[in-house]
């Protein structure tokens, strides 16, 4: 009992350092891929590198953490615990490995172009990927090596070291991709990856030279190799690995970036499984040992605390990773060439992945006790082999595009005028047919709907949302199109969203519409109220949206929009106090994304300034003939009261006053009716929100209302000049959060 504390406490130490370095060298890989993103987007370059890619993809699960360590670990384990010299066993084993491994290194690169036809048949330029493929062969010999050092190394104890060989290769990889990439192109990459798998072993090094012993010196003793455990182990890391390679392979059918959406989104989907399976690792040695002693209890629970640590790191992390996929995918990787639409298409790809984490943890975790002992089993082999006919036989015989992939038919995306732009391009059917987008009541394209006849699916930036007929009782389509599935944000097609019975309640969207709240766009030293965003960041705030594949939309149109069933993809965007910078500043930036927006305009004081405002800038409101300009464009024009005067403060007659009379000089200034309403200062009431129903309006919104009132007190979300992409998502995350339930 008095060893077993400081035991325990070594192990515990073990687990965190190897945690840590893992985290960091995840941090790394993330690094590297948002600088392979940045650097060369997701086209056919990076198409090219990721097919060659698959060699040092391979040879890792295989030689590092899959079968070397399965069959050497325990290996090693038995000789260290009878006290044995690793030397003699090390003399004997490692000359002829690293001898096997440079043939395969040696025969991968002369046979680069027929792997490449092999494994990427319908790849746009196989040349590119055949010239990376024999770059990255040297990593067979280099990984094996690795593996064989954090072999001995496990076995001896000492984790630092092999723990820390992933974040040395990423830095091989991010150093020469930044060095190289403006002379080489994507081959400096693969140069990175070769010179990263050198630096792997030789960050092992000095540790296995101290604590194992370097090869001769003393006499080899007879030492078999068990091939026949080998075997079965290193079928099943290659059935495993096998996944990637069929998604791969059907990927280069899919179009240019297919591949590499199909990349990103398994290198981010994988952290919480990566995380398990380190902490599993350093446990690995005494499994090993429980086993070879026969001590069937202690393995077991040694067993279960693995799986329980597993489930632990990876059920929250699927859970994030389908509720935010597309939001952490912009943050990681939509920089420089990584485009809205790679975001879209990769997130959603994501999600998929992210929903096998469990299983494949669990199977990574299991597997082990199943390769510790003299006669490997056949289970691990079966469930691989059956898991990877799951991966070919349904992705096998239509190969359409899931979330990604551009087409091969005309010009590229990368060439096209649309790229990067998800509102100008057309909608697509399953199959790549174009149809005309669907207009809404305000007379533009409401959100594009993928799939033909009366189901399909609703195209959106969180996620994707399966829509079916109506049917009548026996058994045919009933008129008024389609019902949509309740789900986070959407109402019935059809529904009233005011309707305050019990059914229309039950029928309000579970969160509140997004809608930002902006007042003044204008270049300002100082402004203590902060009410105004400069604009060349409001520029970057729409560019940022519309990367996203939001569209901006005023509250008449999201109010439309989500009566029809059709709000997905859209957020509002509102200007209070009706400055007349909007016309200058504002205006030309939404019709340049193709977005709308609802100017609230202080109905008597057109042509005036912000007097309620004594302590900001002083700012010119907008005069008749601007909110006539305004209106024309396609903007909604909303009443603000006639003076900007916080409406629980005012009795029932002036409030009705307010109410009424702006609506009418407004609706008589822009020659139509006048249905929104924002409340000054956000002061919404249970007795404001009837007056304003009272008087007219169909929607209106506030900040953060006092009491729900649906679509006439919505709230909203304040935007300001430090609110770069960053910002922006957590303050929508915030808003899901915050208006989950009833508003």
């Amino acid at each position: 009992m008095t060893s077993a504390t400081p035991r325990a406490g070594h192990y515990a130490r073990a687990a965190a350092l190897t945690g840590a370095l893992t985290v960091l060298g995840s941090l790394l890989g993330f690094g590297r891929d948002l600088l392979l993103a940045a650097t060369f987007g997701a086209d056919t370059r990076t198409d090219a590198f990721l097919v060659a890619w698959m060699v040092p993809e391979t040879a890792a699960p295989l030689l590092i953490e899959g079968a070397m360590a399965f069959v050497l670990i325990p290996l090693f384990t038995r000789s260290a615990a009878n006290g044995q010299d690793l030397r003699p066993a090390v003399t004997a084993t490692l000359p002829p490995i690293a001898l096997l491994l440079a043939g395969a290194a040696a025969l991968t690169a002369l046979a680069a172009p027929w792997l490449v036809h092999l494994l990427a048949p319908g790849i746009a330029d196989p040349d590119l990927a055949a010239r990376c493929m024999r770059l990255t062969a040297p990593t067979i010999l280099a990984f094996g090596l690795a593996g064989y050092a954090s072999a001995a190394l496990r076995s001896r104890e000492r984790f630092a070291a092999p723990a820390a060989i992933y974040a040395v290769y990423n830095i091989g990889i991010i150093a020469c991709t930044l060095t190289g990439h403006d002379r080489l192109g994507v081959l400096a990459a693969a140069l990175g990856v070769m010179i990263g798998g050198l630096a792997m072993v030789a960050a092992q090094a000095p540790a296995f030279a101290r604590h194992v012993g370097l090869p001769g010196g003393v006499r080899p003793v007879a030492v078999a190799l068990p091939l026949a455990a080998f075997a079965p182990v290193a079928v099943y890391t290659l059935l495993r690995q096998g996944q990637v390679v069929i998604e791969r392979l059907f990927g280069s059918t899919l179009g240019e970036g297919a591949i590499s959406h199909l990349n990103y989104a398994q290198k981010i989907a994988q952290l919480p499984m990566v995380l398990s399976l380190a902490l599993a690792t350093v446990t690995f040695p005494r499994l090993a040992r429980h086993i070879a002693a026969r001590d069937a209890p202690a393995a077991a629970r040694r067993l279960a605390g693995d799986l329980t640590a597993a489930a632990v790191i990876v059920l929250p992390a699927t859970a994030a990773l389908v509720v935010f996929a597309p939001e952490i995918v912009a943050v990681l990787l939509q920089h420089g060439a990584f485009t809205g639409a790679d975001t879209a298409a990769t997130a959603h790809v994501m999600r998929l992945y992210s929903l096998g984490l469990l299983g494949q943890a669990v199977v990574g975790v299991a597997c082990r006790a199943y390769f510790c002992g003299t006669r490997p089993s056949r289970f691990p082999i079966t469930a691989m082999a059956a898991g990877l006919a799951a991966t070919a036989v349904p992705g096998g015989p239509r190969r359409t595009p899931v979330g990604g992939g551009r087409h091969r038919a005309g010009q590229r995306g990368r060439d096209h005028p649309d790229r990067g732009d998800p509102a100008a391009r057309p909608a697509r059917r399953a199959g790549g047919r174009r149809r005309r987008p669907g207009r809404g009541a305000a007379g533009r394209a409401l959100p594009r709907r993928r799939g033909g006849g009366s189901g399909g699916r609703v195209a959106g930036p969180n996620r994707l949302q399966r829509t079916e007929p109506r049917r009548r009782p026996g058994g045919g389509p009933a008129r008024g199109g389609a019902r949509v599935r309740r789900g986070d944000d959407h109402t019935i097609r059809g529904a009233d969203p005011d309707d305050r019975s019990a059914r229309g309640r039950a029928m309000r969207p579970a969160t509140a519409p997004l809608v930002l709240m902006y007042h003044s766009v204008d270049s300002c030293a100082a402004d203590p109220l902060r009410v105004t965003v400069s604009p060349r960041r409001f520029a970057r705030q729409m560019r940022w949206l519309a990367a996203q594949g939001w569209r901006g939309v005023s509250v008449r149109e999201l109010h439309a929009a989500h009566a029809a069933g059709e709000a997905r993809g859209l957020v509002g965007l509102t200007f209070d106090d009706g400055y007349a910078d909007f016309v200058s500043r504002a205006l030309p930036v939404l019709l340049a994304h193709g977005f709308t927006a609802t100017v609230y305009v202080v109905a008597g004081r057109l042509g005036g300034h912000n007097a309620w405002d004594p302590g900001g800038p002083r700012k010119a409101l907008l005069d008749a003939r601007q909110v006539r300009q305004v209106a024309a464009a396609g903007m909604e024009i909303g009443s603000h009261t006639l003076g900007h005067v916080s409406l629980p403060g005012l009795d029932a007659a002036a409030l009705g006053h307010e109410l009424t009379r702006s609506r009418e000089v407004l609706g008589e200034l822009i020659g139509t009716q006048v249905t929104g309403f924002a409340y000054p200062y956000g002061h919404a009431g249970p007795r404001e929100v009837a007056a304003v129903r009272a008087a007219g309006y169909s929607h209106a919104c506030a900040i953060r209302p006092s009491a729900p009132g649906g679509w006439h007190a919505l709230p909203r979300t304040y935007v300001g000049e430090r609110d770069g992409p960053a910002r922006l998502l957590a303050k929508h995350v915030r808003h899901r959060l915050r208006w989950r339930g009833p508003w």
